[in-house]
């Protein structure tokens, strides 16, 4: 199996195509990460960031579609 095969695959989770996901760097007030950190549970914090972000985005999203 190549990278070329992987790039090209459909990840799935059961039947359901699964997100895909991509590793960044990014800088943070140590404020924020300490705030997802108490928030986060077993998911980790990095997931509820991610969730909150596309939250946010859902939400632009469907702003911009009423105006």
């Amino acid at each position: 199996m190549t990278q070329a095969d992987l790039d090209r695959a459909t990840f799935r989770v059961g039947l359901e195509p699964a997100p895909r996901r991509q590793q960044i760097t990014l800088s943070l007030d140590t404020g924020l990460i300490d705030y997802f950190k108490s928030k986060a549970g077993e998911h980790g914090y990095q997931a509820l960031i991610s969730e909150t972000l596309r939250q946010a985005k859902e939400r632009e999203i469907g702003e911009e579609t009423r105006r």
